[in-house]
């Protein structure tokens, strides 16, 4: 753990990786934001960068060993195949053994081929964040990992959370990583929006930037019919309709919420309605509740759509209007 307040940041910046153009242009922006920059040689081509930051509140910091995939990557559970943890992103660890490592993945510990991997390390922080935007283009993540600057790639439609502003730079917390990345490289996110999660099955709704629902989802069938990523706005809240699903089979929804073409956000759980006097008035719906949240959408995913449990669509249905948006990540 660090705490960040008006400490010295120590960058070494080893051989291995060179201090880029980009690099300087970090540092230099620093510099015009009043933060002191000493270089002194360290050892043959290295050269040890000492930031002096000066920040009003702590910025508590946590670092948790991680694997990184070298190309897609399985993870594993009782022998079978739970998902895959695509080239270049990131799992913490729970466990390391000589031929694998167990990681955490949708709330559970799966297995993963060190074959597959190679060590890295997440940055995260229990410190309050001040905004929320995407990334509306591949950009760089700075980050700080004690021994190095190191880059690393933030894919566009991440998102990440603000803690502290520069004139150029946001410190933000992106894909399980904390470091400085290009305020041009971002769009904010304010009012109220969805933000659903592909990797791990999950739906967190904003208002004003806090988290005021959330839900576990079913999204499109992985590799075959996935969820469009992107942000995109609710066009269409109509519900009390039939979706045409495989082979013309339909389905009565209660709550449709429409974002990006026949993509829309709504119930799927199987349900029973009764009247007020407790007699059933119709059944419908398609999916168990133990469905949502886990790794349904491999094999069974939807058509693209944004599969809820029921009370959280209807509660979802409450706060989003036409022009509400949605982002959807991975």
């Amino acid at each position: 753990m660090k705490i960040y307040s008006k400490k010295i940041l120590t960058f070494l910046l080893t051989s291995s990786i060179a201090l880029t153009t980009t690099n300087c242009a970090v540092i230099k922006e620093m510099e015009k934001q009043g933060l002191s920059v000493t270089e002194k040689k360290h050892y043959i081509n290295s050269i040890d960068e000492t930031l002096e930051v000066k920040q009003e509140d702590p910025i508590i910091m946590v670092q948790t060993l991680a694997v990184r995939a070298i190309d897609d990557a399985e993870l594993m559970l009782n022998n079978e195949i739970v998902g895959y943890l695509p080239k270049d992103e990131e799992l913490k660890v729970s466990s390391k053994y000589s031929d694998y490592y167990e990681v955490y993945y949708n709330d559970s510990i799966v297995c993963i081929n060190s074959s597959d991997v190679i060590e890295d390390v997440i940055t995260t922080t229990d410190s309050l964040y001040t905004k929320v935007v995407y990334i509306k283009e591949d950009a760089s993540l700075y980050v700080d990992t004690k021994e190095s600057i190191e880059t690393k790639k933030i894919s566009k439609y991440e998102s990440a959370y603000v803690y502290k502003e520069l004139d150029d730079y946001y410190y933000v917390l992106a894909d399980n990583n904390i470091g400085y990345i290009k305020k041009d490289k971002t769009v904010e996110l304010d009012g109220t929006y969805v933000i659903v999660d592909i990797s791990s099955q999950h739906l967190d709704l904003y208002q004003n930037n806090e988290i005021v629902m959330t839900s576990p989802v079913v999204t499109g069938k992985d590799k075959v019919t996935p969820t469009t990523i992107g942000i995109h706005e609710i066009y269409d809240t109509r519900g009390n309709r039939d979706l045409i699903g495989e082979n013309g089979a339909r389905h009565y929804v209660d709550v449709m919420n429409k974002f990006y073409q026949n993509e829309g956000l709504h119930d799927a759980e199987y349900h029973t309605h009764y009247d007020d006097n407790g007699n059933i008035l119709k059944k419908h719906g398609w999916r168990d509740i133990s469905e949502f949240g886990g790794y349904t959408f491999l094999k069974h995913g939807s058509n693209g759509c944004v599969n809820m449990p029921h009370d959280k669509a209807i509660e979802l249905d409450s706060y989003v209007d036409i022009g509400t948006k949605v982002l959807i990540k991975r």
